[in-house]
């Protein structure tokens, strides 16, 4: 299991997202302070690799940011980045490393 805590920032709302691989798809669990973000969790249960990689070249049609645009307010908001790390890092693709944002 791959578990990833997202820190908000600004809206200082907190997340942790655990991923579980099944085979070629991966359930995930949401759970945040951010009623938004829990409207994205119950529709985001489980995602199969095809999902991710296989139907859409275009970041905005993946699965993760379509659901993120119906529930989300804030395009900044980094819990959809911090889905798609956890499944990434669940199946194998990507090292665990986390992303940073610093600023000057």
């Amino acid at each position: 299991m791959t578990t990833v805590r997202v820190f908000g920032g600004a809206c200082r709302f907190n997340t942790v997202i655990e991923a579980r691989r099944n085979g070629l798809s991966v359930e995930i669990g949401v759970k945040s302070e951010c009623s938004a973000v829990n409207k994205l969790a119950k529709e985001i249960t489980a995602v199969k690799y095809e999902d991710i990689f296989l139907k859409t070249h275009n970041v905005f049609e993946n699965i993760i940011y379509a659901c993120a645009g119906k529930h989300l307010k804030h395009a900044d908001c980094p819990v959809p980045c911090g889905i798609m790390k956890a499944i990434l890092v669940e199946l194998g693709i990507q090292r665990k490393e986390a992303p940073r944002f610093e600023f000057e």
